[in-house]
Order: structure tokens, then C-alpha cells, then sequence
């Protein structure tokens, strides 16, 4: 009859093992090997580790975050327009001094 601790440890999956990919370049075949990476995400500052293959490494852990970051910097984008675009209120009124002449 198996214990408690026995029967808990077979509710978590084993963890992810690396993956390998082959490709063909040229003349020779090249096997590319996933390698753990630990990065942090720019949005919620999670730590997450992961295995990857080699290039660079993603900016945000999941795509909620990149959605998140992406609507705020879109928005920080249209607000600077706005402010380039659009006259201040000193500009479209006239301020007090003499009246223009016609």
C-alpha cells in the first residue's frame, strides 16, 4: 500500500526535458539544442525560466503582459501625438492685449 507522500508526488507532471531540432545547412546537418534561460518579464517583473533555443530572449512571460505593455505604449504614443498635433488653448484664443487690426 503506497504512502501519502508516494500518491502527492504523482499529481505534478516530471519537469520539461530539453528539446532537440536538426536542420540542414548546406553540406551538413546541425542540431540545435534548447538551453534553460531565465529572464525577466518587463511588464510584471516575474522571473521565469524556461528551455529555449539559442536566440534572444522574449520581453514579457506571457502574452497578457505584452498585450498590457503594448495598449500602454500605444497609448503613451497617441497621448505625445495629441500633444503635437493639437494647438494648446493660448494658442487658438486670443490673448489680452491690443485688438488685431483689420
Amino acid at each position: 500500500m503506497p504512502s501519502g507522500e508516494e500518491q502527492g508526488s504523482g499529481d505534478q507532471p516530471p519537469p520539461p526535458q530539453p528539446q532537440q531540432r536538426s536542420i540542414g545547412i548546406a553540406q551538413h546537418r546541425r542540431t540545435i539544442k534548447q538551453r534553460e534561460v531565465t529572464y525577466r518579464c518587463e511588464w510584471c517583473s516575474q522571473e521565469r525560466t524556461e528551455f529555449r533555443y539559442p536566440g534572444p530572449l522574449p520581453r514579457y512571460c506571457c502574452p497578457d503582459c505584452r498585450c498590457l505593455a503594448q495598449n500602454r505604449i500605444a497609448a503613451q504614443r497617441m497621448k505625445a501625438m495629441r500633444k503635437r498635433k493639437n494647438p494648446t488653448p493660448r494658442g487658438w484664443r486670443r490673448g489680452p492685449g491690443r485688438p488685431k487690426q483689420s
